[in-house]
């Protein structure tokens, strides 16, 4: 279990923006980096058009265009109005520390690292320059900029960085990278599949339903800190379920590991909100 308990350590660090408000123990950790097989430089840059009161998810969207450029950049657009804009990335950080980011624009963007939402003039728009700080260690950390325009005026963003050794200034394009993330098996699968398991967020139920004719199993679930939360054995037969309840959960996410026999049989990830 270390390597779940460390990946899942990990994730909760790239999915947070420290807050004095509400701090963590572990706030002061530095960001893990994730391992990519780099493909190339610069960004993925995709093109939309449309009129949205708010930045909307561009993910979901098709795209009129996409292309590679050297760093932030509006070239493929087709007009100064009702325009919107996805950068995605890789930022290549040379040292570990603490890294200050600079955004500032005459638009509405959204600026992502990791998962963690860490600037924007979105709902609270304000043209003035915005900042914030993470604690990030050497090598790539994912990066997203959404980027809506509805005004008919030169669309602009301006992308800064400071950190140790690094006075503020443009994030140089060789600092951008394109990849793919190496991913690992956590668990070795090796038996056959006995059960399939859905997930009931609206009645807080984990339902487990077998496959094989008559199933001893053990379920265990793990919170986002690689702690385990609950154990149970319980038998269930082919066409039927076993229903746990996650009422009482903290929100979050966590790992739900279902083993038969000695092997384990597979591993899911749910979301109680």
């Amino acid at each position: 279990m270390p390597e779940l308990q460390q990946k899942m350590k990990d994730k909760v660090l790239q999915v947070r923006r420290a807050d004095a408000s509400a701090a963590r123990p572990y706030d002061d950790e530095l960001i893990p980096a994730v391992a990519i097989n780099v493909t190339g430089q610069g960004l993925a840059a995709a093109y939309y058009e449309g009129t949205y009161a708010y930045i909307p998810d561009f993910s979901y969207l098709s795209a009129l265009s996409s292309a590679n450029v050297a760093n932030i950049d509006f070239a493929q657009r087709t007009k100064d109005e009702n325009i919107g804009f996805m950068f995605t990335g890789y930022l290549n950080v040379p040292s570990e520390g603490a890294y200050t980011f600079y955004t500032q624009s005459s638009a509405h963007y959204h600026l992502k690292i990791h998962d963690i939402h860490l600037l924007n003039s979105d709902m609270n728009y304000n043209d003035a320059e915005q900042s914030a700080t993470l604690n990030l260690k050497s090598g790539y950390h994912p990066v997203t900029v959404y980027y809506q325009q509805n005004e008919n005026q030169m669309p602009d963003l301006s992308l800064h960085l400071s950190g140790p050794a690094l006075a503020k200034a443009p994030i140089e394009d060789t600092m951008w990278a394109q990849g793919e993330e190496a991913t690992t098996a956590i668990f070795n699968l090796n038996a056959e599949q006995n059960f399939n398991m859905s997930y009931l967020p609206t009645m807080d139920l984990l339902r487990i339903s077998a496959v094989a004719p008559l199933c001893n199993a053990q379920a265990k679930i793990y919170n986002a800190l690689g702690q385990l939360v609950r154990a149970i054995d319980f038998t269930v037969e082919a066409g039927s379920y076993y229903e746990i309840s996650t009422a009482d959960f903290d929100a979050g996410m966590y790992v739900v590991k279902v083993a038969y026999g000695e092997a384990c049989n597979f591993v899911e990830k749910i979301v109680v909100e």
